[in-house]
């Protein structure tokens, strides 16, 4: 009996141990870090892809709708570009494909381009994500700025551009977004 009782404290002791020791990986930032991440790093912008959509149409056999997708969804890709060029300029910016999740989570930047496509080298280890939130179930519809770890900023700093205007009377377009993303990360630095 004795022994049973120490076999289940080691494991008890080893999984509080394993959960404990999972703090010590997620980072806490303050708010201060991230807009300095942010104007002295770089701003990292997760584009869209909508890969999931147009490699189910293209199983279903519906080809030519998922060439439609692809075109539109690459004009919106070129938009946000564009917008990032000619708006911001509160620091560095890159961009990768949200399909790279994975890799910008384990600090693979090997899939990170600039505006002009160009892969990057010798990025540093402070940066913010951002990127559009256009999910199909729960949309805020806008940019969406997040930690290394992709997971929310804290408060004490902008976490959310919206699409929508006044009232939800017009939709901005991407260029309104940023300039507002770029004036937003100024106001509160």
């Amino acid at each position: 009996m004795i022994y049973k009782n120490n076999k289940l404290i080691r494991i008890l002791f080893v999984f509080l141990f394993s959960l404990g020791s999972l703090q010590l990986f997620s980072q806490e930032y303050t708010a201060t870090q991230l807009l300095d991440n942010a104007k002295n790093g770089f701003l990292l912008f997760r584009l869209p892809t909508l890969s999931k959509k147009i490699d189910a149409l293209q199983k279903a056999g519906r080809s030519e709708e998922a060439n439609d997708v692809r075109t539109e969804i690459r004009a919106d890709q070129l938009a946000w570009l564009k917008a990032f060029e000619s708006e911001y300029n509160y620091g560095k910016v890159y961009f990768f494909y949200d399909y790279d999740a994975h890799s910008i989570l384990a600090k693979d930047f090997s899939v990170v381009f600039d505006w002009n496509g160009n892969y990057v080298e010798n990025l540093g280890p402070d940066f913010v994500v951002a990127g559009p939130d256009q999910t199909e179930t729960f949309s805020l519809d806008g940019i969406l700025l997040l930690t290394p770890e992709m997971e929310d900023v804290p408060k004490k700093m902008p976490r959310y551009i919206s699409a929508w205007g006044f009232a939800h009377l017009n939709k901005k377009s991407y260029v309104d977004m940023v300039a507002e993303l770029n004036a937003a990360l100024k106001r509160y630095n």
